[in-house]
């Protein structure tokens, strides 16, 4: 493998400043094995190995394995609703694409990152993240990492990180069956079993959605009668393994599979009786980890990821031929981390990754002015990178991370991108002060630069620039934090469309402010709240960035009810949105999305200490309202089921 020679330098300098010995780090994705404790609330994607999260400048929301199951959400998309500084975008609730905005920065800016394996889809146009089809079974941690990350993370990073972790299992062999039904014959389904020891630990999973769903496409203005509806099917398998080897070092394997089927619609406002969408996903890692000596230990990992998506629709519904696309992508990645130490005051990270990535593609459609074919066989990209973190403790109040990072990629050449960010916790107070500036670097994805519809061989890569600041406060302990940061973004050469075209839109700034509120005061009771005020602005054309509100909110009220027995609540309020859709005939209209609040509401209770029963009430007032231009959201509808353990 080719590397610049400032990548040699970057890690030479690490091996420099390296000397005495922390703990054992673990891969990043992971948590730290049974043992292994870091004290306080740990992150770890915010320097790939465990520290407190009050050590680091960067915003971090963290959703616990606890959290988790007192919500009883069945998708991921849904757990993420109250974070702030999110925008969740949805077409449908069963199949429909979903993405996430961060900070206002496009969806193929945030980078999913799902037991360490970088998945993030190669043949979507900017490289994004379908939510659609990722269930909250089996997941047992999320860290949501904000701002900009291409530090570590690279070019797919430049607006945050979401970092999902899958049990990995502990203790005695467990045994779970679940099952619910509920509306829209909606049944799923799903068995686990997982365990683990000092020197192993396993964890497979199976988990089932089948659906009849309601109709993706919203009522037509004026319209009758609702249209069709939508089914929705979907199989996922996740497994993980661990075993200790040699001297304290420690291989993990994970493997995710994921098929699923929609139906589709053509767009807002337009049913099709006869459009499906079909997805195959399968993701793989293998990680080695392993102390070298009292003040190096190093990580060894390789990914694979392979996507697959069909698209087919017979000649009626609004589309002249028969239409049988596919997209279908995969990307390779080998990344080598060293973490040196220096006593218990300096933590410097050095690493060097590889990817490769390829995508093919079919395409037949009908836009509404003819019927049309294109295709592109495999393309690749080679890009490299390497990276040096220095994570310093000062006075044990004053918390300090900074470092370098170069990219070679095989259209674009070098790019340098850094971070620095600082977190100083004030005596007596407990009040944190936070602040975090960096840049980012973005190439453009394959399908931006080569499909044969929508690519521009001409495209510039897209830069950022973004810097925040800070406040959190803790009142008696942790029984209320209240924390609120102002972010500042500037991007040039955002890509965007003209027509169908990809190109650079220019100029894009998104500044604004995000709080956060947790109120414990009761073990039994608490709260959690955000509010963000979002400003978004294209430079070129003086308007608004579509489907990013200027206000938004979310709450979540759990209360643990006699033993056994537990009661959440869950608020999300998106404000005025503006958007686009467009008709049969490919003609675009700029629309208004109306403000909307909404009400999720679940229930568990152990009956016995193996068996536990549950409901949930999704959309309880009923609230009729678009994510989406013209893709309508499912009305209340409700939900039982039990599990067991054994």
């Amino acid at each position: 493998m080719y590397l610049p020679r400032s990548f040699h330098y970057i890690i030479a300098l690490a091996l420099l400043c390296a000397s005495t010995a922390w703990a054992q780090e673990t891969p990043a994705g992971e948590t730290a094995p049974e043992g292994k404790a870091v004290i306080g609330e740990v992150v770890v994607s915010a320097t790939k190995s465990n520290i407190n999260k009050r050590e680091t400048g960067a915003s971090v929301t963290i959703i616990t394995e606890k959290e988790i199951e007192q919500r009883g959400k069945a998708n991921v998309i849904d757990l993420l609703k109250d974070v702030p500084g999110l925008t969740i975008v949805r077409e449908a609730d069963f199949g429909g694409k979903a993405n996430v905005f961060i900070r206002g920065a496009k969806s193929g800016n945030t980078l999913i990152l799902i037991d360490g394996v970088e998945s993030n889809d190669p043949s979507a146009i900017d490289r994004s993240f379908d939510f659609a089809n990722l269930t909250a079974d089996n997941v047992e941690r999320i860290e949501v990492l904000r701002g900009p990350q291409s530090l570590l993370y690279g070019s797919d990073a430049t607006g945050g990180v979401i970092n999902i972790i899958t049990k990995r299992g502990k203790g005695k062999p467990t045994f779970t069956v679940k099952a619910e039904a509920g509306s829209f014959s909606t049944f799923r389904e799903s068995v686990s079993v997982n365990g683990g020891s000092d020197d192993a630990y396993y964890s497979f999973a199976v988990a089932r959605t089948d659906s009849k769903g309601f109709s993706q496409a919203d009522r037509a203005p004026g319209a009758a009668t609702d249209p069709e509806k939508d089914g929705y099917y979907n199989t996922t398998l996740s497994s993980r393994l661990g075993m200790l080897v040699l001297n304290d070092a420690w291989l993990d394997f994970a493997l995710r599979y994921t098929d699923a089927k929609a139906d589709l619609d053509d767009g807002g406002y337009t049913d099709d009786p006869n459009y499906r969408a079909y997805t195959k996903n399968l993701s793989a890692r293998a990680s080695f980890d392993q102390p070298l000596t009292e003040w190096w230990s190093h990580n060894l990992s390789v990914m694979y990821l392979d996507t697959l998506r069909r698209y087919k629709d017979r000649a009626s519904g609004g589309v002249a031929e028969d239409i049988n696309s596919w997209y279908q992508g995969n990307q390779k990645k080998a990344e080598w981390r060293n973490t040196f130490t220096m006593g218990s005051l300096n933590k410097i990270i050095a690493g060097a990754e590889y990817r490769i990535d390829e995508v093919s593609l079919y395409d037949n459609s009908d836009y509404g002015f003819g019927y049309s074919t294109s295709e592109m066989n495999a393309k690749r990209l080679d890009s490299r990178g390497a990276y040096l973190v220095d994570h310093l403790r000062l006075f044990e109040r004053w918390f300090t991370t900074g470092g370098v990072r170069v990219d070679d990629h095989q259209e674009f050449g070098s790019h340098f991108t850094w971070q620095a960010n600082s977190s100083f916790v004030m005596p007596y107070t407990g009040t944190r002060l936070k602040a975090l500036y960096g840049t980012g670097f973005k190439a453009p994805s394959i399908s931006q630069l080569y499909d044969p519809s929508y690519g521009n061989e001409d495209l510039d890569p897209e830069t950022s620039t973004s810097w925040e600041a800070g406040i959190e406060q803790p009142v008696s302990g942790d029984m209320l934090v209240l924390e609120v940061t102002y972010f500042d973004s500037k991007y040039e050469d955002m890509f965007g469309s003209s027509g169908m075209q990809t190109v650079n839109i220019g100029r894009v700034t998104v500044k604004g402010v995000e709080s956060a509120l947790t109120v414990k005061p009761l073990k039994t009771l608490s709260l959690v709240a955000s509010f963000t005020v979002l400003d978004t602005e294209n430079k070129e054309t003086g308007k608004e960035l579509p489907r990013r509100p200027k206000y938004q909110a979310g709450a979540n009220l759990n209360w643990a009810f006699l033993p056994g027995g537990n009661l959440n609540l869950s608020y999300t309020y998106g404000g005025k949105r503006d958007d686009v859709w467009f008709d049969a005939m490919f003609t675009q209209y700029d629309v208004t999305l109306d403000d909307y609040h909404r009400l999720d509401l679940y229930a568990s209770y152990w009956i016995t200490k193996n068996i536990q029963v549950f409901g949930r009430v999704e959309n309880l007032t009923d609230a009729d309202y678009q994510n989406v231009a013209g893709y309508r959201t499912a009305g209340r509808s409700f939900y039982a089921g039990a599990k067991a353990t054994m």
